[in-house]
């Protein structure tokens, strides 16, 4: 799918808007990448994709860490609604599982899961449904089972 000179232009203005230091969509044979480095942007790497298709940081292929912080794998709009045919979305204060989904973060209508990486309990979800996520950005906050 190709981007329009439209959603290209509605890309850059959400970039320069926002506090991002770096933007980078692939979109069938496009690719848009830009950065508020003073070096450019980081050379690219071979980054694995994830169900949707997304090539994801490789470093937050698993959104959580020892500590119970889930990150977001995407530039996007976090999303705490279900999608179509998925789980029942996740309460504060509920137990979660490793790998189980706590939110979405949706990339020009395609959605990316955002998974605890951690079994624990929900302290917290950080961004608002529908605001603009950065890359590795703390979305939930996750109190870690000392038992798993």
């Amino acid at each position: 799918m190709a981007l329009t000179p439209d959603e290209v232009r509605t890309l850059l203005e959400a970039f320069d808007s926002s506090a991002w230091q770096e933007m980078t969509l692939h979109s069938g044979t496009d690719r848009v990448q830009v950065s508020r480095r003073a070096g450019g942007p980081a050379a690219p790497s071979a980054a694995p994709s994830s169900a949707s298709g997304h090539r994801v940081n490789p470093g937050l292929v698993s959104a959580g860490t020892a500590d119970g912080t889930v990150r977001s794998p995407s530039v996007g709009v976090f999303r705490r609604g279900v999608p179509s045919g998925a789980a029942e979305t996740v309460e504060t204060g509920s137990v979660v599982r490793r790998g189980q989904v706590i939110g979405f973060v949706d990339v020009m209508g395609r959605v990316i899961p955002v998974e605890a990486g951690v079994t624990g309990t929900l302290s917290a979800v950080l961004p608002e449904d529908g605001a603009t996520v950065e890359y590795g950005e703390a979305v939930a906050l996750l109190v870690p089972d000392q038992g798993a």
